[in-house]
C-alpha cells in the first residue's frame, strides 16, 4: 500500500468517525447532550491533571488540581487579552 493510499484510508476512517459522532449527537436529547458535556469535561480535566502531574513529576492529585487551576487561569488571561486586543482593531 502506498503512502497516498494509506492517507486516503486514514481520511476515510476519520470521516466515518466524525460522521458517526455527528449523527449520535443529533439523536441525543438536550439532557443527554448536557450529561455528555459534563462527562467530556471531566475526562479532559483528568487528562490535564495527569499531564501536569507527569510534567512536575508529582503524585499528589491535589497539587495536580492546583496546577490545572493555574494553567486554566493563564489560558483565560491570554484569551481575554486576545479578545480585548482584537476588539480594539
Amino acid at each position: 500500500m502506498t503512502e497516498a493510499e494509506k492517507q486516503r484510508d486514514l481520511e476515510s476512517l476519520q470521516d466515518d468517525i466524525y460522521r458517526e459522532k455527528v449523527l449520535r449527537a443529533r439523536a441525543m436529547t438536550p439532557r443527554e447532550k448536557l450529561s455528555a458535556t459534563f462527562e467530556l469535561t471531566n475526562q479532559v480535566l483528568k487528562r490535564m491533571r495527569a499531564g501536569a502531574m507527569w510534567q512536575l513529576k508529582i503524585e499528589d492529585e491535589d497539587v495536580g488540581r492546583l496546577e490545572n487551576a493555574k494553567r486554566i487561569a493563564r489560558l483565560r488571561q491570554v484569551s481575554d487579552f486576545e479578545y480585548h486586543n482584537l476588539a480594539k482593531q
